[in-house]
């Protein structure tokens, strides 16, 4: 059986090499994934398309591609309950802004209006990629990931842990 190039599979459009780019101009795939007990969330961005100068561009990578990657880190803890809430909560907060300056080029940490926080980092990517270029970069952003993570997991800052279906990354919508 032979299948015609490119072809859909899920959220994707596969060409005749097997490179991977979004199916629609309008929507971005996302994978969604857990990582030492976190949610972690890589969408898929494909830029305007160029123009093809001659023949052999067609199938050419386009660059305009951007992965944008995402980890829910901790949820800042509530002031309501315990009496030493407060200082905890304060901690905390100290903690993560001390952690935003720290972080690398083009990485961003978020408070999120739930008080959980997220750490963003995007990355250009040609397409159409490369299941393993895909993975590569996604597997990059874990391993740069992971000294901020055990900061934050220091009891001075001790963000509380943020609840992670455990149907995570394994559906396939």
């Amino acid at each position: 059986m032979t299948l015609e190039s490119p072809f859909r599979l899920g959220q994707f459009l596969v060409d005749a090499d097997g490179r991977l780019r979004p199916g629609t101009v309008d929507a971005s795939p996302v994978l969604h994934m857990r990582w030492r007990g976190l949610a972690v969330q890589a969408r898929l961005d494909a830029g305007p398309p160029q123009a093809a100068t001659g023949p052999d561009d067609a199938q050419a990578a386009d660059p305009a591609g951007r992965l944008a990657l995402a980890a829910l880190v901790g949820r800042v803890p509530s002031t309501a309950g315990a009496p030493d809430r407060p200082a905890r909560r304060a901690r905390v907060l100290a903690a993560l802004a001390a952690l935003r300056g720290e972080l690398g080029v083009g990485w961003r940490l978020r408070l999120l209006p739930d008080h959980r926080a997220c750490i963003e980092e995007a990355r250009p990517i040609a397409l159409p990629a490369t299941a393993a270029g895909l993975l590569t970069e996604i597997t990059c952003f874990l391993l740069a990931l992971a000294p901020y993570l055990d900061v934050l997991a220091e009891p001075d800052c001790a963000v509380e842990p943020v609840a992670v279906p455990a149907s995570l990354g394994m559906a396939n919508t």
